[in-house]
């Protein structure tokens, strides 16, 4: 077996799919200084609880120390969270997160963590792993660990298939940094790709860098690619193992795991629309622009034929924010899309409503 030198461990893992290059979630586990039992009890934003219980009654918990990674933009800031083995009733309980919005099968799209693990079972499990915005029980892209009898090593798959397992050596007690890549491909629905890459020190300027462990990618030929990746999931399994995991990333391309998003790029532009929230939604949701000045403008709901359904705006607004609801309580389940627009400027995005 080969040994995992160095203190800390990146790892990274990437999903491809082709929109522009953006950061679709960032997660710093800065949810105050006393640690809880329960991560759903502290990680409230703007009065809704953003990490999701999908299965189980407990857990995983939040604690108020978090990673260092060195280099990686996201060490050091804010707690972490700790999950372990779960039994029925007793750390049992697995959650997600929602991204920004869905990334379809136009897009690639990247997910990066740092994970310190303090112990494993020898059976292979998996604690980390993607799913749709729907989160349901289409997971994908599941990442295990094992006891290797000195350490603990990591294994990667797809679906439901048994994981592809690597025989590194990685040590307890250290902080590794993940980054784990899905590539869509729309030829067949069998044809999706996972990789997953960890390294020891060090954050690659460039895919892939140099990993310690590289696995995949794998998945060619293997069913159940999904239409599209909405959640990043924590899981506490029978043999899950113990640790922590702290400052998750998602984005469209290698470069954004990497990079801040500076204050001036947080400004309003003359011409933005925002993301709907909540988004999926049932029945209503919140649409969200600004102008720099006023302008002549319209905003129209269409779905996934094109056809117009809803106009919310059209006519002249002032300059600044605006918001405006949909209520969709009359229509079907869907795919449906919302554009702005003002002269020779248009905007488009996405959203599902979901009964």
């Amino acid at each position: 077996m080969r040994i995992a030198n160095g203190f800390t461990l990146f790892i990274c893992l990437v999903l491809g799919v082709g929109v522009t290059s953006a950061q679709l979630l960032t997660e710093n586990f800065s949810y105050g200084t006393t640690d809880n039992a329960d991560i759903r009890n502290v990680s409230i934003i703007a009065g809704d609880t953003v990490w999701a219980r999908h299965s189980g009654t407990q857990g995983p918990a939040y604690r108020a120390a978090g990673l260092t990674y060195a280099g990686y933009p996201l060490s050091g800031i804010g707690g972490s969270k700790w999950f372990t083995k779960g039994g029925s009733g007793v750390n049992d309980g697995d959650v997600h997160r929602r991204l920004t919005d869905s990334v379809w099968t136009t897009a690639n799209i990247y997910v990066s963590f740092m994970l310190r693990l303090d112990s494993a079972q020898t059976t292979a499990d998996y604690f980390f792993h993607l799913g749709p915005y729907g989160i349901g029980t289409t997971f994908r892209a599941r990442f295990f660990a094992r006891s290797n009898g000195v350490g603990w090593s990591v294994g990667l798959s797809k679906s439901t298939e048994a994981a592809v397992s690597d025989n590194v050596v990685l040590n307890f007690g250290q902080t590794y940094l993940a980054i784990l890549k899905w590539a869509f491909s729309t030829a067949t629905t069998t044809d999706d790709l996972v990789t997953l890459y960890l390294y020891a020190t060090g954050v690659p300027a460039t895919e892939p860098g140099s990993p310690i462990v590289t696995i995949g990618p794998i998945g060619a030929t293997l069913a159940g690619d999904p239409v599209s990746i909405g959640t990043v999931a924590i899981r506490q399994g029978t043999n899950t193992p113990t640790g922590q995991i702290d400052g998750i990333r998602v984005a469209t391309s290698f470069s954004g795991l990497l990079t801040e998003v500076r204050p001036d790029e947080l400004l309003p532009e003359s011409f933005a629309l925002s993301q709907n929230y909540p988004n999926p939604f049932n029945p209503s949701t919140t649409i969200r622009f600004t102008l720099a000045h006023s302008a002549n403008v319209s905003l129209k709901i269409f779905d996934m034929l094109g056809r117009e359904v809803d106009v919310l705006v059209d006519g002249l607004k002032d300059a600044g924010s605006h918001s405006m609801t949909w209520d969709a309580a009359t229509r079907p389940t869907g795919v449906y899309y919302y554009q702005l627009r003002s002269g020779n400027l248009v905007e488009t995005k996405r959203m599902v409503l979901v009964r």
